[in-house]
């Protein structure tokens, strides 16, 4: 098993919210964000294409806008709407990927109703993500 960069920084930071002693929190928090705006793993059409109409769990890295606004993870299941239609006839057309801010409508038998309006109208980042597994 083989153990990334996010991995080692988020059990950083992790261990050191449990920990007052622990004096490079700034700096794990540094690189946390510089690994946020540098992730390019999961473009928007991707997002898209692979879980519309699927449920998932998502997890977010930690300090991430999507980590503060929705905790470390949520398990959805991903519905068409105006945005995913919009970046997929994108993505058709000109077979480019783009990274950013998505609006997701979504069911979930675990997130409450106001956090499921947020993501309708806020949604998140795909650079927030840390990982996506299939429920």
């Amino acid at each position: 098993m083989k153990i990334s960069r996010l991995d080692v920084l988020t059990a950083c930071w992790h261990a050191a919210q449990h920990n007052s002693d622990y004096s490079n929190i700034g700096k794990i928090e540094y690189e946390l964000a510089k690994y946020i705006q540098n992730n390019h793993n999961l473009s928007k059409e991707e997002f898209f294409l692979k879980y519309i109409n699927r449920t998932i769990n998502i997890s977010f890295i930690p300090t991430s806008d999507a980590y503060k606004r929705y905790g470390d993870n949520i398990t959805i299941s991903v519905r068409i709407n105006t945005d995913a239609e919009n970046i997929i006839k994108s993505y058709c057309a000109n077979e480019k990927c783009s990274f950013g801010r998505i609006i997701v409508n979504a069911t979930s038998p675990t997130l409450a109703k106001d956090k499921l309006a947020e993501l309708a109208e806020i949604g998140f980042n795909t650079q927030d993500i840390a990982e996506i597994y299939c429920c």
